[in-house]
């Protein structure tokens, strides 16, 4: 329903009928709009100081700018996020030198370098940016249900019901602490798994800044010689690329492929449900900013 003082008649969402509404008064609470009966509340005048304060309340939780990734690191607790990040990810080859060691000793090593890496992302001068908001959506990636990290930009969330989903392994690090990390409820009660999936990704070209853009640079030279040759008409099936290196043909089977196909619809179906319903929370916060 929508609320108005005055005994003025208002537009019932609901039915589409017009009704007559008492005097009242909105009163914006922590669960949302309350509406009250002026007339026959008794503590009038205690309610109006109630609500005066939660418009202040409401007001100050506006001005408040949602906090970057490096935000978030600085106040995560580094011996935790370590500890989700090697359960949820396999260790990076980059992260160690000598593979001759045993499993305690690569596992204490792989622990160093992510101390390391933590330190140094918390001291980078990161890009002031407002552009890419991170954001925690529940995903199906084969059989299982996992919480993903999403990136998308700013101005898509406010327009569109459904953001693309970005990837960011090639973007620069210093860009990367600058975007923010939207405190959605699904993303602070999985905020080390966020954080973790952020810096693997982010890694994935190497565990120092150094190594990364050298890295990042072939990666980037390689895909603009593979967008000129796509445009230029020059490419090779995949039967070619698999003869190519030896790889084994399976043997036809339409049900099979056409069963498989259905899984993975379902599946995108699924992962952008679930990313429409978590935008649309960071869409809130980002027009109460």
């Amino acid at each position: 329903m929508c609320f108005c003082e005055g005994g003025k008649r208002n537009e019932d969402d609901t039915t589409g009928k017009a009704v007559q509404s008492r005097p009242t008064q909105v009163l914006l609470g922590a669960e949302g709009l309350l509406e009250w009966d002026l007339a026959r509340d008794p503590n009038r005048k205690k309610r109006q100081r109630l609500q005066q304060k939660q418009r202040e309340t409401a007001g100050q939780k506006g001005s408040i700018t949602m906090k970057t990734v490096q935000q978030w690191l600085r106040e995560a607790n580094t011996e935790e996020l370590i500890g989700t990040f090697l359960y949820e990810n396999p260790i990076n080859p980059s992260m160690i030198e000598d593979k001759n060691r045993t499993v305690a000793e690569l596992l204490e090593t792989a622990k160093a370098k992510l101390r390391s890496l933590i330190q140094y992302l918390c001291a980078l001068d990161a890009t002031q940016s407002k552009d890419g908001v991170f954001f925690a959506s529940n995903a199906m990636e084969g059989s299982s249900q996992k919480v993903c990290a999403v990136l998308s930009m700013r101005n898509e969330i406010l327009e569109c019901e459904l953001p693309q989903n970005y990837a960011w392994d090639l973007t620069p690090w210093e860009e990367l602490m600058g975007y923010g990390l939207a405190e959605t409820k699904l993303t602070k009660d999985h905020a080390n798994t966020v954080l973790a999936q952020i810096l693997y990704d982010m890694t994935f070209f190497g565990m120092d800044y150094e190594t990364w853009k050298r890295e990042a640079a072939e990666v980037e030279e390689s895909l603009e010689v593979s967008r000129k040759a796509a445009e230029a008409g020059e490419y090779r099936t995949a039967e070619e690329v698999f003869s190519e290196f030896g790889l084994p043909k399976g043997e036809p089977d339409e049900v099979a492929d056409e069963l498989s196909s259905n899984l993975i619809r379902v599946e995108i179906v699924y992962n952008q449900h679930c990313r429409k319903r978590e935008a649309a929370k960071v869409r809130m916060l980002l027009e109460n900013q």
